[in-house]
């Protein structure tokens, strides 16, 4: 689940890539009732799902010839250790440095299996 907590090895951030942002919105707002929100004019078409008024993931336009939708979920990872430079090459410290580094994993879509009882014979079966 998301959250503020931002503890290692768990989703942080939510964003969605769609050729048409504007079917997008009104999937989600009927599915889970989240309402879009544009970042502004400037942004390309970015924006945020609410629900609530917390935001719970973002959406962007996809703008590759034949691309698909795509979730990309970010995961929390500890920030790795940095090397220390000698002490004549120390800068001061920074609150501009990042604190914490990203993970990203990215999945294509994929078709969905039929429902048992479907109309389409029995239950879609795995192939391991």
């Amino acid at each position: 689940m998301l959250g503020t907590q931002f503890t290692t090895g768990s989703p942080d951030w939510l964003d969605l890539g769609s050729p048409d942002t504007g079917a997008a919105a009104a999937f989600y707002g009927a599915v889970f009732g989240w309402e879009f929100r544009s970042a502004g004019p400037d942004t390309g078409g970015y924006g945020f799902f609410q629900q609530d008024g917390a935001t719970v993931a973002a959406l962007g336009p996809l703008t590759e010839e034949g691309a698909h939708s795509a979730w990309t979920v970010y995961f929390q990872t500890p920030t790795p250790p940095r090397p220390r430079p000698p002490p004549s090459r120390r800068a001061a410290p920074s609150a501009s440095r990042p604190s914490t580094s990203w993970a990203r994993a990215t999945w294509p879509p994929s078709p969905t299996p039929p429902a048992p009882g479907s109309p389409s014979g029995s239950p879609a079966r795995s192939r391991a």
